[in-house]
Protein backbone atom coordinates (compact mmCIF):
# COMPACT_ATOMS: atom_id res chain seq x y z
CA UNK A 1 0.00 0.00 0.00
CA UNK A 2 2.90 2.31 0.71
CA UNK A 3 3.99 1.96 -2.93
CA UNK A 4 0.56 3.10 -4.11
CA UNK A 5 0.87 6.24 -1.99
CA UNK A 6 4.53 6.94 -2.76
CA UNK A 7 5.74 9.95 -4.72
CA UNK A 8 4.56 11.33 -7.04
CA UNK A 9 1.26 10.09 -5.58
CA UNK A 10 -0.17 10.70 -2.15
CA UNK A 11 -2.71 8.91 -0.03
CA UNK A 12 -5.08 11.82 -0.65
CA UNK A 13 -4.62 11.51 -4.41
CA UNK A 14 -5.25 7.77 -4.26
CA UNK A 15 -8.38 8.31 -2.18
CA UNK A 16 -9.61 10.81 -4.75
CA UNK A 17 -8.85 8.47 -7.65
CA UNK A 18 -10.66 5.62 -5.90
CA UNK A 19 -13.50 7.88 -4.73
CA UNK A 20 -13.07 6.76 -1.12
CA UNK A 21 -12.35 8.67 2.05
CA UNK A 22 -8.79 9.49 2.97
CA UNK A 23 -9.34 7.66 6.26
CA UNK A 24 -9.96 4.39 4.39
CA UNK A 25 -6.67 4.75 2.50
CA UNK A 26 -4.89 5.62 5.74
CA UNK A 27 -6.28 2.47 7.40
CA UNK A 28 -5.11 0.32 4.48
CA UNK A 29 -1.71 1.98 4.45
CA UNK A 30 -1.24 1.52 8.21
CA UNK A 31 -2.41 -2.10 8.11
CA UNK A 32 -5.43 -1.39 10.29
CA UNK A 33 -7.73 -2.89 7.65
CA UNK A 34 -6.95 -5.00 4.59
CA UNK A 35 -7.42 -3.42 1.20
CA UNK A 36 -10.73 -4.72 -0.19
CA UNK A 37 -10.18 -7.01 -3.19
CA UNK A 38 -12.06 -4.77 -5.61
CA UNK A 39 -9.89 -1.84 -4.56
CA UNK A 40 -6.74 -3.93 -5.11
CA UNK A 41 -7.70 -4.39 -8.74
CA UNK A 42 -8.25 -0.63 -9.10
CA UNK A 43 -4.95 0.21 -7.36
CA UNK A 44 -3.10 -2.23 -9.59
CA UNK A 45 -4.61 -0.55 -12.65
CA UNK A 46 -4.04 2.99 -11.38
CA UNK A 47 -0.62 2.66 -9.74
CA UNK A 48 0.86 -0.56 -11.08
CA UNK A 49 1.17 -2.13 -7.63
CA UNK A 50 0.57 -5.89 -7.96
CA UNK A 51 -2.46 -7.24 -6.12
CA UNK A 52 -0.28 -9.80 -4.35
CA UNK A 53 1.63 -6.95 -2.72
CA UNK A 54 -1.61 -5.41 -1.47
CA UNK A 55 -2.99 -8.71 -0.08
CA UNK A 56 0.14 -10.83 0.58
CA UNK A 57 -1.57 -13.30 2.92
CA UNK A 58 -4.52 -14.32 0.76
CA UNK A 59 -4.04 -13.08 -2.81
CA UNK A 60 -3.88 -16.64 -4.18
CA UNK A 61 -7.33 -17.43 -2.77
CA UNK A 62 -8.92 -14.27 -4.13
CA UNK A 63 -7.24 -14.30 -7.56
CA UNK A 64 -6.11 -17.86 -8.35
CA UNK A 65 -5.62 -16.78 -11.96
CA UNK A 66 -2.54 -14.84 -10.78
CA UNK A 67 -0.79 -17.92 -9.38
CA UNK A 68 1.19 -18.62 -12.53
CA UNK A 69 1.69 -14.99 -13.55
CA UNK A 70 5.29 -13.91 -13.97
CA UNK A 71 6.56 -12.25 -10.82
CA UNK A 72 3.90 -13.78 -8.57
CA UNK A 73 5.20 -14.96 -5.20
CA UNK A 74 5.00 -18.66 -4.40
CA UNK A 75 1.89 -19.91 -2.68
CA UNK A 76 2.87 -20.94 0.87
CA UNK A 77 3.42 -24.71 0.94
CA UNK A 78 0.96 -25.15 3.80
CA UNK A 79 -1.83 -23.66 1.64
CA UNK A 80 -1.15 -25.60 -1.57
CA UNK A 81 -3.36 -28.62 -0.86
CA UNK A 82 -6.28 -26.31 -0.15
CA UNK A 83 -5.64 -24.23 -3.28
CA UNK A 84 -5.26 -27.38 -5.39
CA UNK A 85 -8.67 -28.60 -4.16
CA UNK A 86 -10.35 -25.24 -4.80
CA UNK A 87 -8.79 -24.34 -8.14
CA UNK A 88 -7.57 -27.61 -9.63
CA UNK A 89 -4.09 -26.12 -10.04
CA UNK A 90 -1.71 -28.93 -9.15
CA UNK A 91 0.73 -28.52 -6.28
CA UNK A 92 3.69 -29.00 -8.63
CA UNK A 93 2.45 -25.96 -10.56
CA UNK A 94 2.01 -23.96 -7.37
CA UNK A 95 5.56 -24.78 -6.19
CA UNK A 96 7.42 -25.71 -9.40
CA UNK A 97 10.93 -25.49 -7.92
CA UNK A 98 10.49 -27.51 -4.75
CA UNK A 99 7.28 -29.57 -4.98
CA UNK A 100 9.19 -32.88 -5.04
CA UNK A 101 10.90 -32.08 -1.71
CA UNK A 102 7.68 -30.95 -0.03
CA UNK A 103 5.45 -33.76 -1.34
CA UNK A 104 7.70 -36.67 -2.36
CA UNK A 105 4.62 -38.89 -2.58
CA UNK A 106 3.64 -36.98 -5.74
CA UNK A 107 6.80 -37.90 -7.65
CA UNK A 108 5.15 -41.00 -9.09
CA UNK A 109 1.70 -39.44 -9.51
CA UNK A 110 0.17 -39.47 -13.00
CA UNK A 111 1.02 -36.24 -14.79
CA UNK A 112 3.77 -35.24 -12.38
CA UNK A 113 6.64 -33.40 -14.03
CA UNK A 114 10.07 -34.97 -14.03
CA UNK A 115 12.14 -34.32 -10.95
CA UNK A 116 15.13 -32.18 -11.90
CA UNK A 117 18.51 -33.88 -11.96
CA UNK A 118 21.18 -32.52 -9.58
CA UNK A 119 22.75 -30.53 -12.43
CA UNK A 120 19.35 -28.96 -13.26
CA UNK A 121 18.72 -28.08 -9.61
CA UNK A 122 21.92 -26.03 -9.48
CA UNK A 123 21.12 -24.10 -12.67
Amino acid sequence: MKQACAAPYSAAALAKDLRVGASAVAQWKNGERPVPPERCVQIEQLRGVPRWDLRPHDWYRIWPELIRREGAPLVPAERCVEIEEITGVMRWDLRPHDWYRIWPELISAPGAPAVPTPAEKVA
